[in-house]
């Protein structure tokens, strides 16, 4: 009974084997040989001169050149001015110290 099972194992495996190989081989060589095979029959037989396509020749307009200032960016546009600043630490001591007086 165990050596009925096993060669039968075996044989099952084998023929996987080779299914496997034959299925594994023919799309190997499909894919490698794909190119001539295909061009071979989607030729004609005779060739036919092909047409070069025309070029479109459009000069290309470039935007004039603006100044561009170093300290303009992002930080400059949104900080405030250093007189503001300066501006809104004098009123916040006074607002918290109250004017300042002399005796």
């Amino acid at each position: 009974m165990n050596k009925n099972r096993t060669t039968g194992l075996a044989f099952g495996f084998g023929i996987g084997i080779l299914i496997a190989a034959a299925i594994f081989g023919t799309s190997w060589v499909a894919k490698k040989y794909s190119s001539s095979i295909k061009t071979q029959a989607i030729l004609p037989e005779e060739p036919t001169e092909t047409t070069t396509p025309n070029t479109i020749q459009q000069s290309i307009s470039t935007p004039a050149t603006k100044n561009i200032d170093p300290q303009d960016n992002i930080v400059n546009r949104l900080a405030p001015a250093k007189e503001d600043v300066a501006a809104d630490i004098q009123n916040n001591l006074q607002q918290l110290y109250g004017t300042k007086t002399t005796p």
